[in-house]
């Protein structure tokens, strides 16, 4: 065997002994090995080095100088003075309906509020437009009411870019806002929107869509709402109604209250869903653990209409929930597709034995987290179960739901209708 190849590798010796001429370890770190340089070379560098200098300094002078003047822009220039007050002219979508305002203030979750990306013929704000439901009163003493705006689903994305598909979900159809401003100081205001959702279903989901999880919900029999720092909530009858303050200070605070004690007074209500009956009234459970999904429940394209409760801590992921069908054949059709449904996300892990009228009832495992998750009936009532950490839950939690449809008011029972379809995701009923 020769070691030949392994000297085109590495050259030094390959001995025991050091090689005094090895340079693996470079002992004069300033000690050049060239014998002469060329001038040529050291010419080429000076003139590349001065190349990239003029180059930065090209690249500095254009950023404050650039070939387009609106690069930059905050979007000012797509807003056009018109009028006695200055009033807007909006960038639109030819199909949009007239709006008016002054350019509005962002408000909490409502993201940037801009004309839009796809600029085409324009729509002009339209002075004293219709205040719809929007009640008389708003403004009350040392405040104004600046121009009332409108907008559809179309052109929603004006007011709330970015949040604008969120209220689509759950039906959303007009939204009347008008700006209140402080006749002291007029950087003190209150935004007040008011959503039409087509329904108090529908409100009542796009206000526990946007309620905080420590938020204690005021219920009356014809609503819910809130006060939460700086801001308002409120779904009455089929509004979903936000008023949001410019700051936090005292005079804010005093506006929203008197908003609440305004709003709660004029815009009429209608007895909550039927499912706060079985959720609060029978259950005791807090309203600002109910949520409801118009359209495709936890992510299951048939789950339409379905409400659900988190009775559990905020960290808990327990989560029941209850829909209304016309017969019990419907039912026992939905629970089978929820069964489906877990079980594509899952593998089965036996049946429950316990007692509660539920004992064969199949369970599903998340293949994930390593919860359960189950469903079935009651009369035509679809029950279910997600986020339970063991069959003990299950029984327990689910039986109390159980129960509590068994049990319910035949006038409550009557209300329990099913809400009907959307069509196209579109989130409307």
């Amino acid at each position: 065997m020769t070691l030949a190849p392994f000297a085109l590798y590495f050259p030094a010796t390959m001995g025991t002994e050091t090689n005094p001429e090895d340079r693996l370890f470079v002992k004069g770190g300033w000690r050049h090995y060239r014998r002469t340089y060329s001038v040529t070379e050291v010419r080429w560098g000076l003139v590349t080095g001065g190349v990239l200098v003029l180059i930065a300094a090209y690249v500095a002078w254009r950023a404050e100088h650039p070939l387009d003047p609106n690069l930059f822009s905050d979007g000012a220039t797509l807003l056009k003075a018109a009028g006695p007050r200055g009033e807007l002219t909006v960038a639109l979508g030819s199909a949009a309906p007239p709006v008016a305002g002054p350019a509005m203030k962002a408000t909490a979750n409502a993201g940037a509020e801009t004309a839009g990306p796809a600029a085409t013929t324009q729509v002009a704000a339209t002075p004293g437009a219709d205040r719809g439901p929007l009640p008389k009163q708003l403004a009350g003493a040392g405040w104004r009411e600046d121009k009332i705006t409108q907008f559809d689903p179309e052109n929603l994305y004006v007011k709330i870019d970015g949040r604008a598909d969120f209220f689509r979900t759950f039906g959303f159809k007009r939204l009347w806002n008008v700006l209140l401003v402080s006749e002291k100081d007029p950087a003190t205001t209150v935004d007040v929107e008011m959503y039409d959702m087509g329904s108090g279903a529908n409100a009542l989901g796009a206000y526990g869509g946007e309620r905080a999880p420590t938020a204690k919900p005021t219920v009356t029999e014809a609503g819910l709402h809130h006060l939460d720092r700086n801001a308002l909530y409120l779904a009455r009858a089929p509004f979903y109604i936000r008023v949001i303050g410019s700051d936090e200070t005292s005079l804010i605070t005093g506006k929203l209250g008197e908003l609440a004690d305004t709003l709660v007074a004029a815009v009429k209500g209608e007895p909550l869903p039927w499912a706060y009956g079985v959720f609060i009234g029978q259950m005791g459970i807090d309203p600002g653990k109910i949520a409801y999904f118009p359209d495709n429940a936890f992510s299951q394209a048939f789950a339409h209409d379905v409400w659900t409760i988190r009775p559990g801590a905020k960290d808990d992921d327990l989560e029941l929930f209850l829909v209304a069908k016309d017969s019990a054949a419907a039912a026992k059709k939905m629970a089978g597709a929820f069964g489906k449904g877990f079980g594509e996300m899952g593998e089965a892990a036996g049946k429950l034995a316990g007692g509660a009228g539920l004992a064969g009832m199949a369970l599903i495992k998340d293949q994930f987290l390593g919860t359960l998750s189950a469903a079935t009936t009651v009369d035509r009532f679809v029950i279910g179960v997600r986020g339970a950490k063991d069959p003990g839950v299950v029984e327990q939690e689910l039986g109390k739901l159980k129960d509590a449809v068994a049990q319910m008011p035949g006038e409550l029972k009557a209300r329990a209708k099913p809400a009907k379809a959307s069509q196209g995701g579109s989130g409307e009923h």
